[in-house]
């Protein structure tokens, strides 16, 4: 090791170059500039990554709770129904958990009603050649014990049905019950039943409803959702989905342009850029941890207390 006159160890020269604090002023807004847009670049695909995953799920679910349900009844046909009857068939079981209940296996009970309508449509009763009246084809109901031994179309035009309180009733597990509350109080269900049934049930209750032409047994009180629910649930994810996709494609490009185009600049400074894998060789220089000459000598890389301290950077330009 050299030594001074004194016998004291003397440092070795610095194998860098001296650079003044003006010059270290300018890299470092450079150094600056390029780790902003490097840590900018990562969160965009970051934002578009979520966006895209959201978009998706949004599209899956809207498809199933809405577009499905409301694909089966937009060629229901209005009508004026006339209840026949109301009975209830005994009490049905059902799960009342999800997210507004704590318990997400909480079960409960309802009773199970049935409202039964007679309605007149103009398309009912058709003429053959000679004049005599012919009753279109018959949908009976396949369970009569539930249903009751009605057909449901007559011979003066007059169809017969169960209606249901909208399309998501009808197509439920509890498809022969007009109605069906389910919260972890049977005491609130039976007021929601008994409400419903005040409503549409009364004998001899007259109101528009909507049947569905290819099966007359299937009658609904109102349509939940139209065609511009239908529009929606497609149209907004999938214009979002399309967007993500398309932002995702177009900064991965402009990613993988700035490394090409350093990947050029370091071969053309004789730079080669297939090494050996080092961990510690790599975050230094992704992070442009390089050893700085100063005046005052060469800055470590723990060093923080002036504003080159950005050495100790991990964010996510360490991730390429």
């Amino acid at each position: 090791m050299p030594r001074d006159a004194n016998g004291n160890i003397v440092a070795p020269k610095s194998q860098h170059r001296v650079i003044p604090v003006e010059e270290l002023r300018s890299n470092y807004a450079i150094l600056q500039s390029k780790r902003t847009a490097c840590e900018l670049q990562h969160w965009c695909i970051s934002l578009v990554v979520v966006s895209i995953f959201f978009s998706a799920l949004a599209l899956i679910l809207t498809g199933f709770m809405i577009v499905k349900p409301a694909i089966v009844t937009q060629n229901f046909l209005e009508a004026d129904c006339e209840v026949i009857t109301t009975k209830h068939l005994g009490r049905r079981e059902c799960k009342c958990g999800g997210f507004t209940n704590d318990d997400p296996y909480c079960m409960s009970t309802y009773s199970c009603l049935q409202i039964r309508v007679a309605y007149t449509t103009k398309d009912s009763v058709y003429n053959d050649p000679w004049s005599r009246s012919i009753p279109l084809p018959d949908y009976s109901f396949e369970n009569e014990t539930e249903y009751g031994n009605i057909a449901d179309t007559y011979e003066d035009g007059t169809k017969y049905g169960v209606l249901f309180e909208n399309e998501l009733q009808m197509l439920s597990t509890s498809n022969e019950c007009s109605f069906s509350a389910c919260k972890s109080d049977s005491r609130m269900n039976k007021i929601d039943v008994e409400h419903f049934r005040n409503k549409w049930g009364e004998p001899s209750k007259t109101y528009k409803c909507f049947y569905n032409p290819n099966n007359a047994t299937q009658v609904i009180s109102e349509k939940k959702f139209k065609k511009v629910h239908i529009f929606h649930a497609l149209f907004w994810p999938s214009a979002i989905l399309v967007i993500s996709l398309v932002s995702y494609c177009l900064v991965r490009r402009c990613h993988n342009e700035d490394k090409k185009a350093k990947r050029v600049q370091n071969e053309m400074r004789g730079i080669s850029s297939v090494r050996k894998p080092n961990f510690v060789i790599d975050a230094k220089e992704r992070n442009y941890m390089r050893p700085i000459q100063t005046e005052s000598g060469p800055i470590p890389f723990n060093f923080t207390s002036t504003p080159v301290g950005m050495s100790a950077y991990d964010g996510p330009c360490t991730r390429g």
